[in-house]
């Protein structure tokens, strides 16, 4: 397996499925007006606020599920010969926008400067700053050995490899409320791994669309009913409270299976290619990290926007429209990375790999070759 930057053409992505990156982001945007508000409710007490906090929180999981889900099923068959190189590039995004946000914020804030914080931008992979961003690089990095594994599964094999992780890491912690060691990469590589089998063996055409929305939607609104009940119980009954938010995680059935189902939806509708979809679902990853940077996190929600501070059915248009505003901000802002910073990064990255092509390729050939994965 050689290292190349052959300049083949770039695949033309689907425009279905870059819809529903989009409609991912958006849950997630939302979610984090809320988790990252500082909002606090007291016992007893209904406001819309808190009735919109529950349904986000459903959605931010949702949306992430939905993002794995995406990887998973263009990766399970993507080209092995460029993982280095996406890798690099995946690297560079990070570690650009968390230089870039530090020295925007050492400029009006001097205070926050520090050696410390200096040297954390040089391992953005590891400070903790994006958790979804850390958790999704261990995953791409290890992905082309997953899909060996998968792969040599026959369907069958991968049917119960499936029904064996997701009763493990999904159902029984649904059921008992433990999440049996599981943690956020056991987490992605289960939704890895169910989008890897829908794109090699999904065979969903007698179902219609439609009725993956409607079991998805079921499924949203069943788990966030669920979460209102036990809101208004836990006042009656206190033993309940520890249980509220037992349904809402990513890895629940109800919103795993939810997420799985408007995939599922999304594969099957036909969209003609649509260049500006597109384009803005190329971003999001950018919206992403500059809006969940923890310095931009709490100056956008806590100081900008304070949508803590707003009162009644306001709230809602409100929320939409903060929840739009930060999406094109931010958005705009990465396409302009994408073409100015993105660009050089390609040209460096040519002669950089130019350079090392040969002997990455001997140390990979010779750690294949110990382990026995040569092609």
């Amino acid at each position: 397996m050689a290292l190349t930057l052959t300049n083949t053409r770039k695949s033309v992505r689907s425009t279905n499925i870059e819809l529903l990156r989009i409609v991912a982001m958006l849950f997630i945007i939302l979610s984090h007006c809320f988790c990252h508000g500082n909002f606090s409710f007291n016992a007893g007490q209904f406001p819309v606020s808190r009735f919109l906090y529950h349904f986000s929180v459903i959605g931010g999981n949702f949306g992430v599920d939905l993002f794995v889900l995406i990887s998973g099923y263009f990766l399970i068959t993507g080209n092995k010969l460029v993982v280095a190189k996406k890798a690099l590039i995946l690297w560079e995004q990070l570690f650009f926008y968390s230089v870039a946000i530090f020295t925007v914020f050492i400029v009006f804030y001097p205070s926050l400067f520090s050696l410390k914080e200096v040297l954390r931008l040089f391992l953005p992979i590891t400070h903790g700053g994006w958790w979804f961003a850390s958790t999704y690089f261990v995953l791409f990095i290890i992905h082309p050995f997953l899909n060996k594994l998968l792969l040599a599964l026959s369907k069958k094999q991968y049917q119960f490899y499936l029904a064996v992780i997701i009763f493990l890491w999904s159902f029984l912690p649904t059921i008992i409320h433990n999440d049996l060691q599981a943690n956020e990469l056991i987490q992605f590589i289960m939704l890895y791994s169910i989008s890897g089998y829908i794109r090699l063996y999904k065979n969903t055409q007698k179902i219609k669309t439609w009725i993956f929305v409607a079991l998805s939607s079921f499924l949203y609104l069943l788990t966030y009913l669920s979460e209102v009940v036990l809101m208004f119980a836990e006042t009656k009954i206190e033993f309940l409270s520890p249980y509220k938010t037992i349904f809402i995680d990513r890895y629940k059935i109800p919103v795993l299976f939810s997420a799985v189902f408007l995939f599922l939806a999304f594969t099957q509708i036909k969209i003609k290619l649509n260049m500006f979809i597109n384009t803005v679902a190329s971003s999001t990853f950018g919206i992403y990290l500059i809006h969940d940077h923890p310095r931009v996190r709490e100056y956008i929600w806590t100081d900008l926007f304070k949508i803590n501070t707003v009162r009644g059915v306001f709230i809602i248009p409100y929320t939409l429209f903060v929840v739009i505003t930060v999406f094109t901000v931010c958005s705009i802002i990465d396409l302009i990375r994408q073409n100015t910073f993105g660009v050089l990064f390609t040209r460096i990255n040519k002669k950089v790999f130019s350079i090392v092509s040969k002997p990455i390729n001997f140390i990979g050939k010779t750690i294949r070759s110990f382990f026995g994965l040569l092609d």
